[in-house]
C-alpha cells in the first residue's frame, strides 16, 4: 500500500506462512471447491474491515502489518471501509494439487472523490463518504493465493493483496487525514505479536493539527534544485543508512492521485517510522498540480511550518495529527517525505533529508 505493503514499507518478498486462522476445510466436491471460498471469505472480512485482532493471526500478512495497523488507525479509512463489501467469483476457483486460488471484487466508496470535496477536512470526508451511493463507488479486483495442506487453506499472497486494495488509499487518503489514533478494536496484547513497532509510551498520539504536539519540525530555507535519481538516492543517504542501502527503483509506471507518473522511487527507515518517496511524472503541470491538488489547501497553508510555491517549483513542511510531511516539487519531479510519528528521531530524519536535497 505494490502500497506501501511494497511500495511503502514492506517492499521485502512476502513469504508464504502457515496460517491457522485462514484455514478451512475441504469438501468432497471439487466442483464446489467451498474451503478456497470459505477461506478467502475469511480473508476478505478481516482485510476490509481491517480487523487487526484477526489480521495478526494470518502470517501471510506479517511483513505489512505495521502499514495496516496505521491504516486501521485513521479514523476516516475506517468509517470508508465501513461501507465496503466483497463478492467472490466461484467460477474462478481453482485447485492444482497443493495449490488453490480464486479471484474476488471488492467495492468501496470512491475515495478520491471524497477527498475532493472535503477540501482537507477529515471530517467532511466522513460525511461525503456516507452520503456517497454505491454506483459511485470503485471495484478492486484481487486474487487469493493458498497452499494447500491436508485439509488446510493458507494465503500465500496476503503483501500483493493488501497492496492491490489498500496501495492507492494510502496516497490519496492516509497522506490526507493521516492519523495514527488508537486501535479502535484494541487486541488482547497477546503475547504472539512480539514485534515492536518503536512507538515508545513518551510520545502519546496526537489528535489535533497543531504542529506544537511532539517535536516540531524546524522552518528550512530551501532552494530550487534538479531532482534526479542521484539527488534523491544522496539525500536519503544523508538521513538513514538503512534506507539508503534499501531503496528501491521501480522503473515502471504508476498512478498518484489523478496523474500518471513514469517512475518511482521508494525507501523507508528500519523501522518504518519515516518513508521516502519520489515519483517522476509525465510532465512539470503534473508535478506542480499534484503539489497543488494535496499541500494547496488553505488549512495546510494556515498550519504549514514552511510553504513556498514559486511557479516552477515548491515546498511545504508541516505537523498533522501527529505526522511530519515534507513535499518538495522540481520539473517534472516529486518528493514526499512522511514521518510517521512526530518523535524527535523521526523528525530530525525528515529534517535532514530536506536539509541534504535542497537546503
Amino acid at each position: 500500500m505494490k502500497m506501501r505493503m511494497k511500495k511503502l514499507a514492506c517492499v521485502a518478498v512476502a513469504l508464504a506462512m502457515i496460517v491457522p486462522a485462514a484455514a478451512c476445510k475441504k469438501k468432497d466436491s471439487k466442483k464446489e471447491s467451498s474451503g478456497v471460498v470459505s477461506a478467502a471469505e475469511e480473508i476478505l472480512d478481516a482485510l476490509t474491515s481491517l480487523n487487526m485482532k484477526k489480521l495478526k493471526k494470518i502470517d501471510a500478512f506479517s511483513d505489512c502489518l505495521e502499514d495496516l495497523e496505521v491504516l486501521a488507525g485513521c479514523e476516516p479509512i475506517k468509517e470508508m471501509m465501513k461501507k465496503a463489501s466483497f463478492e467472490i467469483d466461484e467460477d474462478s476457483v481453482s485447485e492444482k494439487k497443493k495449490k488453490a486460488s480464486c479471484e474476488a471484487t471488492i467495492k468501496l466508496p470512491d475515495y478520491e472523490a471524497a477527498v475532493d470535496e472535503a477540501d482537507g477536512d477529515p471530517d467532511a470526508f466522513i460525511e461525503a463518504v456516507e452520503a456517497q451511493k454505491e454506483k459511485k463507488y470503485k471495484s478492486v479486483d484481487v486474487t487469493l493465493e493458498f497452499e494447500v495442506d491436508d485439509d488446510e487453506y493458507t494465503l500465500s499472497n496476503g503483501q500483493e493483496l493488501a497492496a492491490a486494495l489498500y496501495e492507492d488509499i494510502f496516497d490519496n487518503v492516509l497522506s490526507s487525514f493521516g492519523d495514527p489514533g488508537t486501535d479502535p478494536e484494541p487486541t488482547d496484547t497477546d503475547t504472539t505479536d512480539p514485534k515492536p513497532t518503536d512507538t515508545d509510551t513518551t510520545d502519546p498520539v496526537t489528535t489535533t493539527t497543531s504542529a506544537s504536539e511532539g517535536t516540531p519540525i524546524r522552518d528550512i530555507t530551501v532552494k530550487k534544485v534538479e531532482l534526479s535519481e542521484e539527488a534523491f538516492a544522496a539525500a536519503v543517504g544523508a538521513s538513514d543508512k538503512y534506507a539508503a542501502d534499501n531503496m528501491y527503483d521501480y522503473g515502471e509506471p504508476t498512478v498518484i492521485g489523478s496523474y500518471d507518473a513514469e517512475n518511482y522511487f521508494m525507501s523507508n527507515t528500519a523501522d518504518y517510522s519515516v518513508m521516502y518517496m519520489y515519483y517522476i511524472f509525465k510532465n512539470e503541470e503534473d508535478a506542480k498540480a499534484y503539489f497543488n491538488d494535496n499541500v494547496g489547501f488553505d488549512y495546510i497553508k494556515d498550519t504549514a511550518v514552511s510553504y513556498q510555491d514559486e511557479g516552477d517549483w515548491g515546498y511545504v513542511a508541516y505537523q498533522s495529527y501527529g505526522y511530519t510531511y515534507a513535499f518538495y516539487y522540481s520539473g517534472n519531479g516529486m518528493i514526499c517525505v512522511f514521518g510517521l510519528d512526530s518523535t524527535s528521531e523521526s523528525v530530525e530524519k525528515v529534517e535532514k533529508f530536506v536539509t541534504a536535497l535542497c537546503g
